[in-house]
């Protein structure tokens, strides 16, 4: 990927903020525990530790999601055009070809 995706958590922590980045923090840790070797926890001690995990957390969860959104549009647009321009003519065998190169 060419662009840098990162998250900033400001503001001041209520009740229900401190519950959701409690649980996505906890999903971490127990994901990074479960490593071999174990990684290391996130830290939750201070508001800013909380903040500075969370946004850790949700930087990942954005990557992915980049990353995701990148894949689904990686099909050139022109192939787009000559698959839709195809499509009419297409036989059964063709449309099957087309589905499974798409993953569909």
């Amino acid at each position: 990927m060419a662009i840098v995706i990162t998250t900033n958590a400001t503001g001041t922590i209520d009740p229900p903020d401190r519950r959701a980045m409690d649980y996505i923090i906890d999903q971490e840790n127990a994901r990074r525990a479960a490593l071999t070797p174990p990684g290391i926890a996130l830290p939750i001690s201070t508001a800013a530790e909380r903040k500075a995990s969370y946004e850790t957390c949700l930087n990942a969860i954005m990557v992915t999601a980049h990353a995701s959104y990148v894949a689904q549009a990686g099909i050139d647009l022109a192939d787009v055009r000559a698959i839709r321009q195809a499509l009419p003519n297409a036989t059964d065998a063709q449309l099957t070809a087309i589905k499974t190169t798409l993953g569909i």
